[in-house]
């Protein structure tokens, strides 16, 4: 569902520097062949509203390490992981 809130049911979310975010980031993914990505909106703590996305192009990584990086970022565009 485009927008929704991701978890581990969706593999996202669900290791120790992003199990945090949990319910807390409402995102969309993307991914072409070089490239992945993630946007969306958090509600932080305090009610502020924060929009972020990020974009990966032509990485050697895999890209499951790349998408656990980003969904780490997340949580810290949230606050709930420094």
């Amino acid at each position: 569902e485009a927008g929704a809130s991701l978890g581990p049911e969706w593999g996202r979310f669900d290791d120790p520097h992003s199990e945090c975010a949990v319910g807390k980031v409402q995102a969309k993914t993307g991914t072409l062949t070089g490239a992945i990505a993630l946007s969306g909106v958090t509600q932080t703590d305090d009610g502020k509203w924060r929009i972020f996305s990020f974009i990966e192009n032509n990485s050697t990584a895999d890209p499951s390490d790349i998408k656990d990086a980003m969904d780490g970022l997340a949580a810290t565009v949230n606050g709930c992981w420094a």
